[in-house]
């Protein structure tokens, strides 16, 4: 009994010591810092996907799986020390959106999973190579109704309008990043690919843009190896009707969507402007 005592007491303490050195180190160590707090978001993404799991299996290819799963990360996100404000709720209405954001970095998932609720239900578009990525992590996506697409091929263009036609017959909106990849150069939006656009046309489905405050110009610099604390925000725009709009108008939907996210991010950008100016 005594040597159990000893063997738990022993575990606790080099615990304590272990989760003391991480944080000393993080603060002696911006870039230790850096490395621990992305090692840390995929390894919190992974273990409560496993956890999760089981709990999925009672109802696969439900969007559910994905608001369950996030509110672990909701619950632990302080890890980051970064506080996520959604700005301008009162435009996200009860019904179903094709959702576009900007795409910074990875830590983008981390404010998406932090206000999954008030999305909810909505499923995300990914690149089919992530399925298999992340150890369980794709596999849980998958369980939530996640779409998979090999972008730019035609088996992509038709998983994209099938889960679009699944999304308005199931009331669920369909989260996309337009620009294709993280945006990691100087503009403060890269060109936006037009399929999305496209099938929210053929569907007939509001397009609700979503945009990202560049906190890669405050908290988060990737090439400085720099991830402190801060605040980040996540403004919902006016969504835009594509109510009796043709093919022939994607063009131009496309990049009245493009330019008002653009518009935003103008006025509320640290450096004021990009390239594009």
């Amino acid at each position: 009994m005594a040597t159990c005592l000893e063997s738990i007491s022993c575990c606790l303490w080099s615990s304590f010591a272990l989760v003391a050195l991480l944080i000393s180190l993080c603060f002696i160590s911006h870039k230790f810092k850096y490395y621990f707090k992305i090692s840390a978001l995929f390894m919190v993404s992974v273990i409560a996907s496993i956890l999760m799991l089981p709990i999925a299996l009672l109802r696969p290819r439900d969007p559910i799986n994905l608001l369950r799963g996030t509110r672990i990360v909701y619950y632990l996100h302080w890890m980051w020390g970064v506080l996520w404000h959604l700005v301008n709720r009162e435009n996200l209405k009860k019904k179903s959106y094709i959702i576009v954001a900007n795409h910074q970095s990875s830590i983008d998932v981390l404010g998406m999973m932090v206000h999954w609720d008030a999305f909810h239900p909505v499923v995300p578009v990914m690149k089919r190579e992530i399925i298999w990525q992340g150890l369980s992590i794709g596999i849980y996506c998958w369980m939530g109704r996640s779409i998979f697409i090999d972008r730019g091929s035609k088996t992509g263009r038709e998983t994209l309008a099938a889960g679009i036609r699944e999304a308005k017959a199931n009331k669920t909106s369909m989260w996309i990043f337009p620009e294709g990849t993280r945006n990691r150069s100087s503009e403060l939006l890269l060109p936006f690919k037009k399929g999305a656009f496209h099938m929210a046309v053929q569907a007939q489905l509001p397009i609700l843009p979503v945009v990202y405050g560049r906190y890669c110009d405050s908290f988060y610099k990737r090439y400085a190896q720099r991830f402190d604390s801060g605040d980040a925000y996540m403004t919902i725009l006016p969504e835009i009707s594509t109510e009796g709009l043709t093919a022939d108008d994607v063009g131009a939907l496309t990049e009245r969507v493009r330019n008002t996210m653009l518009e935003h991010l103008r006025k509320t950008s640290p450096t004021g402007s990009s390239k594009e100016d």
